[in-house]
């Protein structure tokens, strides 16, 4: 959390002239708590809407529009690194499958199709699947929730 969130809560406090004490009991969170938050530790969600609560504000009066950003980024980043994730075990898995398992074997004489095949595009098209509806529900909760 950058400073702008801490110095909007505690500039909200100031001009109600409440001590941390008293914003504590009203938003029914500890005194230590309020005290890290006005230092520029990240507060958890539920202590976010307890204070806005408290002040009797919109939420988004608190928080900064950089500190919104920085949330956003974060976990956008962190959902680009798990699609890219799920794309290289389906890889690695597809390709040591189609490496190790050749496509024709020989079966009581006969050469017949190697049903592994099957079985490494049916696995890496789920994995792929997977990785693109995870995507799916971030950017829907993220961006148009």
């Amino acid at each position: 959390m950058t400073k702008n969130t801490a110095v909007r809560i505690k500039e909200t406090r100031e001009a109600k002239q409440w001590t941390q004490l008293h914003l504590a009991e009203a938003a029914g969170i500890s005194t230590r708590t309020v005290q890290r938050i006005e230092n520029g530790e990240t507060p958890s969600k539920e202590s976010l809407l307890s204070l806005a609560a408290a002040f009797d504000v919109e939420i988004e009066t608190l928080i900064s529009i950089p500190d919104l950003m920085d949330t956003l980024n974060f976990h956008k980043r962190r959902i680009n690194k798990g699609i890219l994730i799920h794309l290289g075990i389906w890889s690695v898995f597809t390709a040591f499958l189609l490496c190790t398992q050749p496509i024709y074997i020989e079966r009581s004489g006969e050469t017949v199709f190697n049903e592994i095949f099957y079985n490494s595009i049916g696995w890496g098209s789920g994995i792929c699947l997977h990785a693109l509806l995870a995507w799916g529900k971030f950017y829907y909760y993220y961006f148009k929730g």
